[in-house]
């Protein structure tokens, strides 16, 4: 590599290193006022992925929220969805998810949850990815027979992912960071969290040809809307992604 490939190199991985402390510091900018009552959640996930030719691949996550915790209440979801890759810079997601929640002292609820979402890949400086990502849903959940409420919601994820790295013998690690903005539209949900941000920070490790492990911590900023509070959640997440083919 000549002197200026590398110094082109290096160029591209300053941008990278400025626009990932920008994306960090917004993250921890955004959640500097703690509330006394912050929660720590375990999220375990598993996701499955299966390609129809270049384009459309099915894409399905499926795990469980907050079992190592004392919240009073736990969590399991399904959420199978498919992919239309339109460009290498363009993808549309659509899906529907089913969330069961727990709890210890009350009835259960379901909540369905259909929704669209668009990724914008780019810019790729130094082999670094930014990804936008889009998403509408629509949020209905039923408890007891007769009760049932709605509310609609939207998000906006700007997440950056580095290259393949090797450490030590062992190779294909990568870490990841984004954060991501909610909004919701409609009434409140009564005695529900509703999501205003999060940040996130990770590291991940290609296993096989198939098989990736990832671990992140997320820090989730949350509304009690009955109860006028704002805490913050704080969250392992422990993800395991198989693709078929």
């Amino acid at each position: 590599m000549n002197e200026t490939a590398i110094w082109r190199a290096l160029r591209r991985a300053r941008v990278a290193v400025f626009l990932l402390c920008v994306v960090a510091g917004s993250g921890f900018a955004l959640a500097q006022d703690e509330y006394d009552g912050a929660e720590f959640d375990s999220w375990t996930d598993f996701a499955t992925i299966y390609k129809f030719g270049d384009k459309w691949r099915y894409d399905g996550d499926y795990g469980v929220r907050s079992v190592l915790t004392s919240r009073g209440f736990w969590q399991y979801y399904l959420r199978p969805s498919a992919r239309y890759r339109a460009k290498r810079w363009l993808m549309l997601h659509g899906g529907v998810a089913y969330f069961r929640t727990n709890f210890d002292d009350g009835d259960p609820t379901n909540e369905i949850r259909p929704w669209v979402g668009l990724r914008l890949v780019g810019p790729r400086p130094g082999r670094y990815v930014f990804s936008h990502y889009f998403r509408g849903e629509w949020r209905s959940f039923y408890r007891g027979d007769d009760e049932r409420e709605s509310i609609g919601r939207a998000r906006y994820q700007l997440q950056l992912t580095s290259p393949r790295f090797k450490i030590g013998s062992a190779e294909n690690f990568y870490w990841l960071t984004f954060v991501e903005f909610f909004h919701n539209f409609g009434s409140s949900l009564e005695g529900f969290e509703v999501a205003q941000f999060r940040f996130d920070v990770g590291a991940g490790k290609q296993l096989s040809r198939g098989l990736r492990l990832e671990l992140n911590y997320l820090l989730q900023k949350v509304a009690v809307e009955d109860l006028g509070l704002e805490p913050n959640d704080h969250i392992l997440r422990v993800r395991l992604n198989y693709s078929f083919n």
